[in-house]
């Protein structure tokens, strides 16, 4: 039971560990991290019960009753965030008003000396006590993780019919997963807590293997079958959002192939670059083929846009006038203007981003490299 809790535990950190090392992290990765970092805690607090080491952590005694009240906000939280967008702060917080008042309600017994709090632990552990309104307080945790579940799994069923998106289909499984986990945990404690105390350390093993098997489950299929603890690289991203983009295009792949031929002969003898007024829809007319149809084959077949492809070609033509010593009475940003560049921003923010290097330091360098 201890590796059970103790691997789990560490996956859960991991997870995390992936998630905050993200770029681009969204509200639902936070909100993931928190779930993780709560589980992880649930984890611990399930060892501690399982092996009953309340005698050197008394103050823990209890402390599982709140998990309820974090898990199922958290969820609920991470699936509408994850379906309709960013929550609002104050909405968020809101939610967890229950768990804050059972860590109030936790107070006096924390303030309580260690032998006495000791001796009532020993007192529940014996049946010789049992805490106050303990099956009330029981039916309202079942009542409250059931009606944020229902409301999450409602909402993420209704998407995943309208949605290809892996991790919806990612947080579908995640939650049938977990209802599946609640509802046989919450069937073993309502077995002690109403007819068989006697097996409370049984719930404590059921409760530790269940989640454990769960946080394994969604590490294995949330990092195998999404890009969710690590996010998708820049290229593939881009590439799947111009794949979608098009997915409606009357553009086939022979055609595409033509264009691009035509698009490289055209740039390549014509030299249109050099016009700083040049645009898409000029080109477009120039060459004679249809505006979306150009753009769609400048971003599938050469993974650009239309201004990087321009601004690329008009970087090699400054690259070759700045070499040649006709050009030393100009500034290097009169030599971008005959290359087709009109912002001098604009152009040593693309030669930076083509070439690692400002203007003037690619001109000392090849300067050097080029004898007199």
């Amino acid at each position: 039971m201890t590796f059970l809790a103790f691997s789990s535990i560490a996956l859960c950190f991991l997870l995390a560990f992936l998630l905050i090392s993200k770029k681009g992290k969204t509200q639902s990765d936070y909100i993931l991290i928190a779930w993780l970092s709560v589980t992880a805690a649930e984890l611990a607090i399930f060892h501690i019960d399982y092996y009953w080491l309340y005698q050197q952590y008394s103050w823990l005694f209890g402390i599982k009753a709140i998990f309820p009240f974090l898990h199922a906000p958290l969820i609920a939280l991470y699936t509408l965030s994850m379906i309709k967008g960013r929550r609002q702060a104050f909405h968020i917080v809101l939610n967890f008003l229950p768990a804050l008042l059972f860590l109030l309600s936790q107070v006096p017994f924390w303030l309580q000396p260690v032998t006495e709090r000791i001796e009532l632990i020993d007192q529940i552990a014996e049946g010789r006590i049992i805490a106050d309104a303990s099956e009330i307080i029981g039916v309202f945790i079942l009542a409250y993780v059931a009606t944020y579940l229902a409301f999450s799994f409602r909402l993420t069923r209704n998407t995943i019919k309208k949605s290809d998106n892996p991790n919806i289909k990612w947080l579908y499984l995640l939650l049938s997963s977990y209802i599946i986990l609640w509802v046989g945990v919450a069937i073993s404690a309502a077995i002690v807590l109403f007819k068989a105390p006697e097996y409370y350390q049984l719930v404590a093993a059921i409760s530790l293997f269940g989640f454990t098997i769960f946080v394994w489950l969604i590490a294995i299929i949330g990092i195998k079958e999404t890009q969710l603890f690590y996010g998708l690289t820049e290229k593939v991203e881009r590439t799947l959002n111009i794949k979608k983009r098009y997915e409606k295009s009357g553009l086939n792949e022979q055609d595409a192939e033509h264009y691009l031929l035509r698009l490289r002969e055209y740039i390549e003898l014509e030299k249109p670059y050099l016009d700083s007024h040049l645009s898409l829809k000029k080109m477009a007319e120039e060459l004679e083929i249809s505006e979306n149809h150009l753009s769609q084959t400048i971003n599938q077949k050469l993974d650009c846009n239309f201004f990087d492809l321009i601004n690329e070609y008009r970087i090699e033509e400054f690259k070759n006038k700045v070499i040649q010593n006709e050009y030393d009475y100009l500034t290097l940003f009169a030599i971008a203007q005959q290359c087709g560049f009109n912002s001098k921003s604009t152009f040593n923010i693309a030669f930076k981003k083509m070439t690692g290097l400002t203007p003037s330091q690619y001109k000392s360098q090849i300067r050097e490299l080029i004898p007199n």
